[in-house]
């Protein structure tokens, strides 16, 4: 397989313009700044066969150029080491977020709690553990012991006997079966320590 290289004409304004050619129909020709390509805007006409270089209107073709700060037009670049700031940034938020959203566990034990039975349907107690939790906690699992009965958390399901609602400090234990008096509750807590408001 043969390769062909393109050169395209090209040279500078002072250069074009001292030659000042008839470039033929449909030829382009590019300008490219004095100080070299990659410098500045590259510019270009076609030809129509007939007008001289200096009679031919430009087609501008933006090159983009590079900036050291923030750039406030869509022509231009930022340089790699505002890209690089920019993402460090980015990533110390998101470190922050990580530190600040960290699942936390704290175990909790309470002596001489009473779950009622429902009676023929279902009784519902609230167990507050806003005492246990930092000011700023809010709850995103836990696992619950009463006596010997597991109770696993189950959002919204069919209560039998178990954890059906789970809020930021608190959680509602759903129960069909017998009563239970003067249990003991043993609870594992996850949480998250939301940032202070």
């Amino acid at each position: 397989m043969s390769f062909y290289k393109i050169r395209p004409r090209a040279g500078t304004a002072s250069q074009w313009t001292a030659a000042n050619p008839i470039l033929a129909e449909r030829e382009i020709g590019f300008e490219f700044p004095a100080g070299g390509i990659g410098t500045g805007e590259i510019k270009a006409k076609m030809g129509d066969g007939v007008s001289h270089w200096n009679d031919l209107a430009y087609a501008i073709l933006p090159m983009p150029t590079v900036e050291n700060e923030e750039s406030t037009s869509t022509d231009k670049a930022p340089s790699s080491a505002y890209v690089k700031g920019k993402f460090d940034a980015i990533q110390s938020d998101l470190d922050g977020i990580r530190q600040t959203m960290a699942v936390k566990t704290k175990a909790v034990r309470r002596e001489g709690i009473n779950i009622p039975t429902g009676g023929g349907g279902i009784s519902q107690t609230v167990i507050d553990f806003t005492d246990d939790l930092p000011t700023n906690a809010q709850l995103v699992g836990i696992d619950v012991t009463v006596g010997d009965f597991h109770l696993p958390y189950v959002r919204d399901g069919n209560p039998a006997t178990w954890v059906s609602k789970m809020w930021d400090h608190s959680i509602r234990i759903d129960n069909t079966t017998s009563p239970w008096p003067n249990y003991t509750l043993i609870a594992v807590l996850f949480y998250v320590e939301t940032a202070a408001s």
